[in-house]
């Protein structure tokens, strides 16, 4: 989380040095960077001296991602670096409020979570005679399986989100597969609009707007559309029609990029489309944070209930044989 908030307010700070007109130099050199960035900028300072493109200086940089990178190359070729460095401002200050959201709703269901364990320990040691020792290993186990998973889950995610298959089932998810087809479509046509804005030929926008998403479904996509254009001379709205997902045919991306391209203003529509997709994220984001807390909180509950029942059921038995 911090680090988004990070990025947010180091673009927002080159955004604001490049609209007043101050040179890459002067932008990267400034010493109030966010502390986590702080080395990268200094980096990128050395190589901007020694000539290196920006693009190419902040694609050496390991806490730079490839959408970073290319929004930048886009923004170099078209002279726009301030509108860029605001966009990512913006797309790093969503990411960042959407986490704090996440986080705000699932704070009470997990510290309930942690309150449990030690409930549960002391149910087990008076109700069942566990020893002192496991039901302390318990309640350890307890605490620790979160992270635990959330450390498999992290590692894994990266592992299997370069399997084609995995990319194409997460993309099929009900609530999952829309959020992600938003968030990939704002990312390509952003930039994709961006390249064509730039004067950069079609062919060239596709392939750096399609070096920005990160969905192996969505790329494999736009890569069959420039493979089209290059070697069957298809408009682009006719080449994507050929490879479309049913999301894309049920939106109103391509009426748009009809519109767009038959008159002359295709940049313009995929910005607005960016603009749309990047609106329809956040919706569902929002969705997404009002309903994680009950998510995580029912069955939590549901276990503690069971729990306690079985406590006072196991007591209630042994009263009963007693008294017979």
């Amino acid at each position: 989380m911090g680090l988004a908030r990070d990025k947010a307010n180091f673009y927002s700070m080159l955004a604001s040095m490049a609209q007043a007109g101050l040179g890459l130099r002067q932008c990267f050199g400034l010493s109030s960077f966010p502390y986590r960035l702080r080395p990268a900028a200094r980096s990128i300072c050395e190589l901007l001296d020694a000539g290196v493109p920006l693009p190419e200086a902040m694609h050496r940089q390991s806490v730079f991602t490839a959408f970073e990178c290319n929004l930048v190359s886009v923004g170099v070729a078209s002279g726009t670096l301030d509108a860029t460095f605001s966009t990512l401002s913006q797309w790093f200050t969503d990411s960042h409020q959407f986490r704090s959201q996440i986080i705000s709703a699932l704070a009470h269901p997990m510290l309930t979570y942690f309150v449990a364990g030690p409930l549960l320990g002391v149910v087990d040691y008076f109700a069942t005679g566990l020893s002192l020792t496991a039901t302390i290993i318990r309640c350890i186990a307890w605490w620790l399986a979160p992270i635990a998973i959330w450390f498999l889950l992290k590692f894994l995610g990266r592992l299997l989100s370069s399997l084609p298959l995995f990319s194409f089932l997460i993309e099929s998810l009900p609530v999952l597969g829309p959020l992600l087809h938003s968030l990939e479509s704002s990312r390509f046509y952003r930039a994709f609009g961006l390249s064509l804005r730039a004067g950069i030929g079609m062919v060239n926008s596709i392939e750096l707007a399609s070096g920005c998403v990160k969905g192996h479904v969505t790329r494999t996509k736009f890569d069959r559309v420039k493979r089209d254009i290059q070697e069957n001379g298809m408009p682009f709205t006719v080449a994507l029609k050929e490879v479309a997902s049913l999301r894309d045919r049920t939106s109103s991306i391509l009426p748009l990029l009809a519109t767009g391209e038959q008159s002359g203003s295709l940049a313009e529509s995929c910005l607005r489309i960016a603009d749309m997709a990047s609106e329809d994220a956040r919706t569902t984001l929002r969705r997404i944070a009002s309903v994680a807390p009950i998510v995580a909180f029912l069955p939590l509950a549901f276990y503690i209930g069971y729990r306690v029942i079985s406590f006072y059921a196991g007591h209630i038995g042994q009263i009963n044989t007693l008294t017979e």
